[in-house]
């Protein structure tokens, strides 16, 4: 195997050798857990049509190569192009090179999703509903904010009734007991509280996060505005929410794992450049556990 037809191995078919595990995919993107340390929010990003992927939790990226040689180096192998390149050679026979894509079919690859959403409705199944309530969410409080949304995979065509929570730019995100992904676009959400301008804003890396925070304080609405990342690679899509929008005061809520810990740290950097705004990192008040939710659930003595 040359370096070429290195190259032109499909990334998703590496990662999955490496025993990575995906969170979301559409036509032209996926989100992987990352398999060079635990994580609970996925941060490695592949462009399917490119075929070249992205660690936001390492702040790496290239193209296949690139990937195999971080693997090794992170297994404290040795990590030379040659090295990759043996290393690829052994699942030569198993895994699958990507073939160019003429033009018709990058418009079809980007315009149709793998995840179409079917049906949007008020949440009213009664598995969600116990779902919720197994995370410690009242339904009377998750109504606001997500919906009962029915969605079907293009590909396997497995079908699945799920709750939505929509982004800014009416991608989703999808939880059940069974289920966790998303459709694109990926973005964050924007909550507003229920004061008129307020100088504080709470950001959250998940919607359950967020729910939480409400349903500790038996609230269907924050006085304050808020922020759900939906993925620490969102992060930059908060600030220009942060800037000139009259905050001065900015609560972090994110993972107590790498990569909530670079998020909050790429936050509180951007908030330095703004005069007058103070950054709160709430991750103290539960560093004992994984996330919010889970010191949510387990103060109120919940299995995760």
């Amino acid at each position: 195997m040359n370096i070429e037809q290195a190259r032109a191995v499909i990334i998703t078919e590496l990662l999955n050798r490496m025993g990575a595990k995906m969170d979301s995919f559409n036509s032209k993107e996926a989100f992987y857990f990352s398999p060079f340390r635990d994580e609970k929010t996925a941060s490695l990003h592949v462009n399917l049509i490119k075929n070249i992927w992205y660690d936001f939790g390492e702040e790496k990226g290239g193209d296949g190569i690139d990937l195999v040689r971080h693997f090794l180096k992170n297994k404290n192998l040795s990590s030379e192009v040659s090295d990759a390149l043996k290393w690829m050679r052994e699942f030569s026979g198993s895994i699958s090179p990507i073939n160019p894509i003429h033009q018709k079919q990058k418009e079809e690859i980007e315009t149709i999703p793998n995840i179409i959403v079917e049906r949007i409705r008020k949440l009213n199944d009664q598995g969600l509903i116990n779902y919720l309530k197994s995370r410690g969410i009242p339904v009377e409080i998750a109504t606001k904010y997500v919906q009962e949304v029915y969605i079907r995979n293009r590909n396997s065509g497995a079908k699945y009734c799920v709750l939505g929570f929509e982004n800014m730019d009416n991608g989703w995100e999808f939880r059940s007991p069974f289920f966790k992904g998303s459709a694109s676009p990926k973005n964050i959400s924007f909550i507003r509280g229920s004061i008129v301008k307020p100088d504080t804003l709470h950001i959250f890396e998940g919607f359950m996060d967020f729910l939480s925070l409400l349903a500790h304080h038996n609230k269907k609405q924050l006085l304050a505005d808020a922020i759900v990342l939906n993925s620490t690679s969102c992060i930059k899509g908060a600030y220009p929410y942060l800037y000139q929008y009259g905050y001065k005061k900015v609560y972090s809520w994110f993972d107590n794992d790498t990569s909530g810990n670079r998020a909050t740290e790429k936050l509180s950097e951007y908030i330095k450049t703004q005069s007058g705004m103070m950054h709160h990192n709430m991750q103290s008040h539960y560093s004992n556990r994984k996330d919010l939710n889970d010191s949510h659930m387990h103060n109120l003595g919940l299995k995760q």
